[in-house]
């Protein structure tokens, strides 16, 4: 395909990572996904303890939609950040 000989070789690669307190208690996740020369957060999650910590800061990220009830009664931010 014409495509896959553009963009090159896929390089999938799924990563899932935690983040505890001192005491081990779970603050918050992520699920990263890298393919060709991108990488996307899949799923950004803070418990309500550490909301407005500074876990999870969004560091020149920009907002750019909002799909609400998923989950139901939630919303889900898209976010977007141009690297060098």
């Amino acid at each position: 395909m014409r495509f896959n000989q553009v963009a090159g070789p896929l390089r999938y690669k799924r990563t899932v990572l935690s983040a505890r307190d001192g005491n081990g208690r779970l603050l918050g996740g992520i699920i990263i996904q890298s393919y060709w020369r991108e990488t996307y957060i899949e799923l950004l999650w803070l418990s309500a303890h550490a909301r407005r910590s500074g876990v999870g800061a969004k560091q020149g990220y920009r907002r750019f939609g909002t799909l609400s009830g998923s989950p139901r009664g939630e919303r889900r931010h898209f976010y977007v950040k141009k690297l060098r």
